[in-house]
């Protein structure tokens, strides 16, 4: 009869299975809607897990409500239909089936990169993975260093072409959506993908204030019938 492993190394670690489901677990129940936990190493507090390690660990249920987390931080409620929705890229009505391959995530990203960039982009990518680099300094580095075009405002509720391969190719939904919500900070100026609605994701406004940085718009305009109500999961 077969036994599942009582063991398993982690971080160069021996662990009891049972203490990383426990770790992992509290981590998520331990959180809040508007936060997703950063899973970390239990002994290395600093270095975050990826998603397909921990998530072997959580029951579907727990993992499910990490998931609803995750979609809480990058929502906003369409004006138009009143309805709240997820802006994460990977659940975009067009974006495709997320493919667990890094060649094929590579190779949507090339025709964006400077010449020879390949390698220093993936040296990038697994610092931002790992926790080792935040999310505005990885946009930085992508602009700077990596992409042969800059980062630009997205379009019907995606980001832009440069940046939507990069997301799906961390195939962690955390790592995504705090990455999205940094360039949203940046590219603040969305449509909503079911009505085509003009809202602005920082200000949480439904238009664009053409011409104003937000934080000129909200000195200036904010009132209390501007603000969207918050997204209900």
């Amino acid at each position: 009869k077969h036994h599942p492993p009582q063991y398993v190394v982690l971080s160069g670690v021996m662990l009891l299975v049972i203490c990383l489901e426990s770790h992992f677990t509290l981590k998520i129940i331990d959180g809040y809607d508007g936060a997703c936990a950063r899973m970390t190493c239990p002994f290395h507090v600093d270095r975050l897990v990826h998603y397909r390690v921990w998530s072997t660990y959580v029951k579907p249920d727990i993992l499910l409500k990490y998931e609803k987390r995750v979609h809480s931080i990058i929502s906003i409620r369409c004006r138009s239909c009143d309805t709240g929705r997820s802006l994460l890229s990977t659940s975009h009505p067009k974006s495709i089936v997320l493919i667990n391959d890094d060649t094929f995530h590579i190779r949507e990203i090339l025709p964006f990169l400077n010449k020879t960039h390949e390698s220093h982009f993936k040296e990038l990518r697994s610092l931002y993975l790992s926790g080792s680099l935040s999310a505005s300094d990885f946009l930085t580095k992508l602009n700077d260093q990596v992409l042969s075009t800059k980062l630009t405002q997205g379009s019907e509720g995606l980001p832009c072409n440069q940046l939507v391969p990069i997301l799906r190719s961390l195939d962690d939904p955390e790592r995504e959506a705090t990455l999205q919500l940094a360039y949203l900070r940046q590219f603040p100026f969305i449509e909503t993908a079911c009505c085509k609605q003009p809202h602005c994701f920082r200000c949480q406004i439904a238009y664009h204030h053409e011409g104003m940085t937000c934080q000129d718009y909200q000195a200036a305009y904010t009132k209390i019938e501007d603000i969207l109500p918050c997204p209900k999961w």
